[in-house]
């Protein structure tokens, strides 16, 4: 998080309008602030933790939000409504714009890419899903990429910054894949963190892998409990 806050406000130096869109705002929320940028950080983060969403606005988010408003950049919502998608995810059909479904089908993915996105949908939840579990999954992972691009399309600035999870912004399936559909001659900047347990060199989370990215920033590993413990007693529990 210190680390999009230094691209922000890195970027907000630069000549020409710059926004953020966030994928921690979707667009429900959006809907019931009204106008977002009439806002300062405190009051928006106030809102967003009042909202159920899970984020930590206040701990995570709040200096974002605070760079955004301080140089007089935009904020706008780019995710799918919470409850939108999750009857995606149980494979259920839901309503979106006429712009989001053409978007979702002029993309085409390869089955390499399909197989690509169902294997980290399985991985994340911790080898509790098989695939075809993760099948509605893969719909839902591609309409929240839809709402992104669409939501950095639309605004229109000469720099559009996006804040999302690593997954949503591989150029090779995440959202610069529709960014390409549309905008053929985008220029297109991927930067992911990676965490290294020492030497960034023999971290085999990348060795030998060519990643998605234009630029990797690798981190130290932050000290945090497994997310797979809980999830899997979690299912057990169910």
């Amino acid at each position: 998080h210190q680390i999009q806050n230094w691209a922000i406000k890195a970027l907000a130096t630069k000549p020409g309008s710059a926004s953020v869109s966030f994928e921690m705002i979707d667009q429900a929320q959006a809907e019931q602030i009204g106008d977002i940028n009439a806002l300062d950080a405190d009051t928006l983060t106030k809102q967003l933790s009042q909202s159920g969403a899970s984020w930590d606005y206040q701990k995570h988010y709040k200096a974002l939000f605070a760079s955004a408003f301080d140089a007089g950049l935009p904020i706008y919502s780019a995710n799918i409504e919470r409850q939108k998608l999750i009857s995606l995810m149980q494979g259920e059909s839901v309503h979106l714009s006429d712009e989001s479904e053409r978007l979702y089908a002029d993309t085409v993915f390869s089955k390499q890419m399909i197989d690509s996105l169902q294997q980290q949908i399985v991985d994340s939840h911790c080898g509790m899903f098989d695939a075809a579990a993760a099948a509605p999954m893969i719909k839902a992972q591609r309409l929240r990429d839809v709402v992104m691009t669409l939501s950095l399309l639309n605004s229109g600035a000469d720099r559009r910054i996006l804040i999302a999870g690593t997954g949503h912004v591989r150029n090779d399936r995440g959202v610069p894949v529709y960014l390409k559909s549309r905008e053929k001659d985008a220029k297109i900047i991927s930067l992911s963190m990676f965490e290294y347990d020492a030497d960034p060199v023999q971290s085999p989370a990348w060795r030998n892998i060519k990643l998605p990215f234009d630029y990797v920033w690798f981190t130290e590993s932050a000290n945090r409990e497994d997310p797979c413990l809980a999830f899997k007693e979690m299912h057990k529990q169910n």
